[in-house]
């Protein structure tokens, strides 16, 4: 399954600071092919991560290991399964 993940960012949160161990952590989990494709939102001050998982659940459980969520950069997660019908992840 395909979850689309959206991550908002905490006003005040250090994120300049976490970014690289952020990237690591997101690179070591698309290299094992969890992480599809992730980045930035910049116009909406969070970032669009999308995730193969299980389930939303599984998508947000394993996120939890993100620097960034450890360490409260996070205000609000959400997460829904995608279905895309064009491109190349479509099926």
């Amino acid at each position: 399954m395909i979850v689309a993940v959206h991550y908002t960012y905490a006003p005040a949160a250090p994120l300049a600071e976490i970014r690289p161990s952020h990237r690591e952590y997101l690179s070591g989990l698309a290299a094992d092919g969890v992480i599809v494709a992730s980045g930035p939102l910049p116009e909406s001050n969070g970032a669009l991560l999308i995730v193969s998982a299980d389930s939303p659940a599984t998508a947000l459980r394993i996120l939890e290991g993100d620097p960034f969520y450890q360490h409260n950069c996070i205000a609000e997660r959400t997460a829904e399964e995608w279905r895309p019908v064009i491109g190349v992840l479509a099926p």
